[in-house]
């Protein structure tokens, strides 16, 4: 890699190449970081530095260095010495070539070993920093040092190798602006990126350069996004809002069709919940007869339950008696032993008492056979016994008793308990059984008939009960039914309400719709329009943003004429019949904003405001009047001001940049070398931070910083050299025709009509907060329609916050439509003035075209109106109107001249007399005659005559050439008549 001399525009790419081709070669790249005391004494250090880098420490290592780098003719030179020898000299001290020669001693011996060429250790030392350090220098030709530095340095040609890097091809163009905007450019209808560079090369006349370019496309892919993000957001609540109404307009067809269908179903509902009621009603009596006959039941069946309840009481007691003794005899009976048994079976013949007992027995068995053989079997195996346990004594016949009876009575002795219990122990239990037994059925003889009866009468008594547990299964079905019909009655009663409730919700909801609808239709057809509008800029969005992008990066420094040209040809390009920036990248409440804030109210500071926002570089503006600045100060509250002199201005703006504020430098004469890093962003992440040099200080960038750079020096914009003028947005906020005519106009009105001016200031602040209002409460009615969930007819917030806010509106809109009648009124009482302030505008427009005859003629506008006040003031002696504006303007004119005359040599008195006139009263001038007085024609004819005798001689070829072109001032000037001419 050699030493190189990168000829070409800011932006184009030198430094990025350099940078690439250093990382490829593996050289560092070392650059001065010039800071507001950077001078020659800090130049030698960094050159020292790099000499030190190359020539001791062995780096390879890149000097680059740029048009700002080169602050003085001195450090050329040096450049110039470094590339022709590899020295500098004076550069090192010898005091400092001792420590720095010191460490290359023993390699320059070493290299006089190997033929080395060197006599010195310090011409080691600079064939060292030859070999090593390569010197990249980076130059715009069309900086006015270029030529300069260029001629004066011969070793910047024979020393280096040249690259001349042109203007982009269209095809670099066409590739970066697809890598940089991607789908802006992908329409192919749209064409943006043809667009685009066609833009870019209409300015190339007048300075525009590849970082131009850069900027354009930059600018264009964040005002499309951010358009693309309002409109989008704007269109959707515009959308939602309009399908808000839509949804009420068809709600009211819907609830007309619902409210006729709901009075059907709610006849419907009515006349079934009385047919419930009539059920219920029978039911109910149905129930009630039934309980009557329950109760009825219930008293009678208790008393019979009593009745039997006593006669099985009579019952028990007649066998109260009885009873234990039976019991009592089938326990004795169960208490017999076997053996007992046995040994009255093993008895061949038993004894008569025995016998008796045993015949007894058997009798009350049902049988007859009293053999010893029959008895012996039923005393066998204990059989017998069981048997008697288990005898019922009520299957004692009558005839048995009767028997048993008679055998008792006949054998009353053998059935005595003493006499058979001698006889047998076993033979006595069941002697007992027997007589208990037959008592027992003597008793069941007596109370059979009872028992008889209880039965029948407790037959009866369960036939009552199942007819009373019958009535009251019937009961309680009839009041599950009764319960199941109330619960249908309301059921048809609740569904019946609700349908009420719900006929006179749709009733009071069509009522709101109606009212609704009847007071938003005018918000719908505008929001309509709106939405259209919308749409339709959605197509030409891209070419909207690229004009829009281009009018910022382009023309913020040019005059309204130009704009308004450069406008029409480029919308001309594109086939477009008009466009209007402050109509794409403002809005009217911002527009008034920005007036209230301080921004005067012409065309142009309002195109200059959108391009401090929008603008994709630090805004450099000019403002002569400082009426920017105090808007600026009301635009920015937070923002912090400080003079470009001030010796505090790096260390306030370094804070700026750490914090993210909002820093305004005020008076300045031109771009300091320190702000290039900072206005080119030259930003170096460092991990999650990004730093940027500021003079000798690596400071962290943060994206909230702002930086705008104001001046009062009108001629600021032109003296900035291109590798300046190309990092800023130049605005001029410059004294145009149409801005100064409107501030003389409320001059001449403060003094002559004070009361029209208040009034109309009045009208216009008023109007401006009603304009105000009315976009946020047309805001308010839209975010409430576009935000609102479910049925807004049932909002009722909402519907009161439509309302109030729709009121609000109306008021609002009348009151704007009666302030811009007003002001119609003043404005036609304002124009009467108007031609004054015209004559105004026109004179200092011509007075500041003095400087194109000597550059000392220049005049400020604050002493032009010191004049126009003066005129102003003066007594005139007239009431008329019209005739004191022509008497006042008449005295402009002759106060300005004489005013200016003194200031002017005598030689240019008479031409600044001819441009005022020509200026003033361009009709009074026929064809050729002010070429004549330029110089810039030449009559085809003789004069017909000699010169008057009037006429000096001097003057005498002059006057000739006049007649000579126009031959009429003969009679018109009576140039004949030599007692009007004679002095």
């Amino acid at each position: 890699m050699n030493d190189l001399l990168i000829v070409g525009r800011s932006g184009g790419g030198r430094r990025s190449v350099v940078s690439l081709l250093a990382h490829m070669f593996r050289l560092q790249v070392f650059s001065p970081a010039p800071s507001r005391k950077y001078g020659d004494k800090e130049w030698k250090r960094d050159l020292k530095q790099v000499m030190q880098m190359t020539g001791v420490e062995k780096q390879h290592t890149v000097f680059f260095l740029e048009d700002h780098h080169m602050l003085s003719s001195s450090f050329l030179e040096s450049i110039n010495s470094l590339l022709s020898t590899g020295d500098v000299p004076g550069i090192w001290t010898n005091e400092e070539l001792e420590p720095l020669l010191a460490p290359l001693k023993e390699e320059w011996a070493a290299s006089q070993g190997r033929g080395g060429t060197a006599r010195t250790p310090f011409e080691y030392f600079v064939q060292q920093v030859r070999e090593r350090l390569k010197i990249v220098l980076s130059m715009d030709a069309k900086h006015p040092h270029f030529l300069p530095y260029c001629a004066a340095n011969p070793a910047l040609f024979s020393c280096t190798t040249m690259l001349w890097l042109d203007e982009w091809s269209q095809q670099s163009k066409t590739v970066i602006c697809q890598q940089m905007l991607g789908d802006i450019v992908a329409d192919k209808k749209a064409n943006i990126g043809l667009l685009l560079m066609r833009i870019h090369e209409s300015q190339h006349p007048m300075g525009a350069c590849p970082r131009h370019f850069i900027t354009l496309l930059e600018t264009c892919k964040q005002m499309y996004q951010a358009k693309i993000e309002t409109s989008s957001g704007q269109s959707t609540h515009l959308q939602k809002g309009l399908q808000k109404l839509l949804e009420v307009s068809q709600t009211v067809e819907q609830l007309k069709a619902d409210a006729e269908e709901k009075q059907k179903v709610l006849s419907e509902k009515q006349k079934l919940a009385e047919e419930a009621l009539t059920r219920i009603t029978d039911a109910m009596q149905r129930s009630a007869e039934r309980r009557q006959e329950v109760e009825q039941l219930e008293q009678t069946t208790k008393t019979e339950q009593e009745k039997n309840t006593a006669e099985k009481a009579s019952i028990e007691a007649e066998l109260a008696d009885i009873q234990p003794i039976l019991d009592s005899a089938k326990k004795a009976v169960g208490s017999i032993k076997p053996d007992h048994l046995n040994e009255i079976r093993a008895l061949k013949m038993p004894p008569e008492p025995i016998h008796d007992v045993l015949n007894g027995v058997l009798r009350l068995m049902g049988n007859y056979d009293n053999s010893w053989a029959s008895m012996k079997k039923f005393l066998q195996g204990g059989g017998g016994i069981q048997r008697i346990m288990q005898f019922d004594p009520r299957q004692i016949t009558a005839e048995i008793r009767q028997d048993l009876e008679k055998l008792l009575k006949e054998k009353a002795n053998s059935f005595d308990h003493a006499t058979i219990y001698r006889v047998s122990v076993a033979a006595a239990p069941l002697a007992k059984w027997v007589v208990a037994s037959v008592k027992y059925s003597s008793v069941l003889v007596k109370v059979a008939p009872m028992e008889q009866k209880l039965e029948a009468a407790t037959r009866t008594l369960e036939k009552a009960q199942q007819k009373l547990e019958n009535y009251k299964a019937e009961l309680v079905e009839i009041d599950q039914q009764v319960v199941r019909l109330k619960e249908e009655f309301e059921g048809r009663t609740r569904e019946a309400e609700v349908l009420r409730v719900d006929l006179d919700r749709a009733t009071t909801t069509l009522s709101k719709a109606d009212s609704l609808m009847s007071k938003m239709s005018g918000e719908r057809d505008r929001w309509q329009q709106q939405t259209r509008e919308i749409q339709r800029d959605a197509e030409l969005l891209s070419t909207y943003t690229t004009l829009a992008a281009a009018y910022c990066t382009y023309l913020g420094q040019f005059s309204e004429d130009y704009r308004a040209q450069a406008n029409q040809s480029w919308i001309a390009s594109v086939g477009l019949e008009s466009y209007d920036i402050l109509r794409q990248m403002s809005s009217e409440s911002e527009l008034l904003t920005w007036k209230a804030q301080g921004l005067s109210a012409d065309r142009l500071s309002q195109e200059n405001a959108v391009m401090i926002k929008y603008g994709g570089m630090a805004p450099f503006i000019v403002d002569p009047n400082s009426q920017a600045v105090e808007w600026l100060k009301q635009h920015e509250p937070n923002a912090e001001t400080v003079l470009q002199q001030d010796p505090k201005l790096g260390s306030q703006l370094e804070l700026s940049v750490r914090f993210g504020k909002t820093l305004i430098i005020q008076e300045v004469d031109g771009i300091e070398n320190f702000l290039f890093p900072l206005l080119r962003r030259d930003l170096v992440r460092q991990g999650p931070r990004q730093v940027v040099q500021i003079g000798e200080k690596s400071c962290d960038y943060n994206e909230g910083f702002r930086l705008y750079l104001c001046t009062r020096n009108s001629n600021a914009i032109d003296q900035l050299p291109p590798n300046a003028a190309c990092l800023v947005t130049r605005i001029s906020f410059s004294v145009t025709r149409a801005g100064l005519e409107g501030q003389l106009l409320g001059a001449t009105l403060q003094h002559e009509k004070p009361e029209l001016e208040h009034r109309k200031s009045e009208l216009l602040q008023k109007e401006e907060q009603l304009k105000v209002e009315l976009a946020d409460l047309e805001k308010q009615l839209l975010t409430a329609l576009a935000d609102a969930s479910g049925n807004i007819l049932e909002n009722e917030p909402l519907i009161r916050s439509l309302e109030g806010a729709k009121a609000a509106a109306s008021t609002i809109s009348t009151s704007l439509a009666e302030s811009s009648r007003l002001q119609v009124d003043l404005d036609n009482e304002r124009e009467v003035y108007r031609p004054l302030a015209t004559l105004g505008s026109q004179i200092f427009i011509l007075v500041r075209e003095l400087p194109h005859i000597d550059h000392m003629y220049r005049f400020s506008l604050d002493a032009f109106m010191v004049l126009f006040n003066k005129v102003l003031n003066l007594n005139l002696g007239t009431d008329s109107t019209e005739d004191k504006l022509r008497q006042l303007g008449n005295q402009l004119k002759i106060m300005v001249l004489f005013y200016l005359s003194r200031s002017l040599f005598k030689a240019d008195r008479l031409t600044f007399g001819m441009h005022m006139v020509r200026g003033i009263m361009p009709e009074k001038f026929n064809e050729n005659e002010w070429e004549l007085f330029q110089g810039t024609y030449i009559p085809p004819n003789q004069a017909s005559s000699g010169p008057p005798a009037w006429c000096p001689p001097d003057r005498a070829p002059a006057l000739q050439l006049l007649r000579a072109a126009f031959p009429r001032v003969d009679d018109q000037w009576a140039l004949g008549k030599d007692s009007i001419w004679q002095p």
